[in-house]
């Protein structure tokens, strides 16, 4: 399992602590464990660095301690402020909003789904795209294949665009078919049900659940009806 330090800075500091355990527990859906969490009490966050100079000292002495796999941000980190970090900072820098966009990525289950969570995937990561390739150059690879340097980074951020685009119309398909569907249930008078909770809150097991009971229920009934043929 991967590990990560995580890191909020808030005016206050329990409530801080609160949304890192909440955190944590995203993480683990991802099969990454907290090694170790740094909290800043602040009450407007830098915009060069998201912490203060100190405390950002501080976690890179952390890491040189810890050896982390990630450093994850509890916050939505800005375009500049993701660049700096990963700049100063030695472990892959992530933020809450990449995190909660990988859990959709990995669960998303219908066609309508996986576009719209790559499409917000796409969306994230094009503006923060010099932080990526910075990363992955790091690495020895990158998003696309005629190595490093800003032409590459324009050729990669061509591809985002394009990628986005392209992304947009099948979305566009897939939802208009979604309403044609919808229009021919309501013409033939059949109801619509909504499931709708939180990221692991148990939706896919409560419809599991309801569609087992369903299923079991139909079977009987199929049978009472041959029976009564018989």
């Amino acid at each position: 399992m991967k590990k990560a330090i995580i890191v909020c800075a808030s005016n206050n500091i329990e409530e801080a602590n609160k949304s890192l355990d909440e955190l944590n527990a995203l993480l683990e859906t991802l099969d990454i464990s907290e090694c170790a969490r740094l909290t800043q009490k602040l009450d407007k966050f830098n915009n060069k660095t998201y912490i203060g100079q100190g405390k950002l000292e501080e976690l890179k002495m952390m890491e040189a301690v810890y050896e982390p796999d990630y450093i994850v941000f509890d916050d939505e980190l800005s375009p500049a402020q993701m660049f700096n970090l990963d700049s100063y900072l030695s472990s892959s820098v992530l933020d809450r909003a990449y995190v909660i966009l990988d859990i959709f990525r990995a669960r998303a289950q219908t066609p309508e789904a996986r576009l719209e969570i790559k499409l917000a995937n796409l969306r994230y990561l094009l503006p923060r795209i010099q932080t990526f390739h910075e990363g992955f150059d790091r690495q020895g690879g990158g998003i696309g294949s005629k190595g490093s340097g800003e032409t590459q980074l324009e050729l990669d951020r061509r591809a985002l665009q394009n990628q986005i685009l392209q992304t947009e119309r099948k979305l566009d398909e897939v939802i208009k078919r979604k309403k044609n569907d919808i229009k021919k249930r309501e013409n033939n008078l059949m109801k619509t049900v909504s499931l709708v909770g939180y990221t692991n809150a148990g939706k896919s097991t409560t419809m599991n659940t309801l569609l087992s009971y369903l299923n079991k229920y139909e079977q009987k009934n199929n049978l009472k009806e041959k029976s009564v043929e018989a």
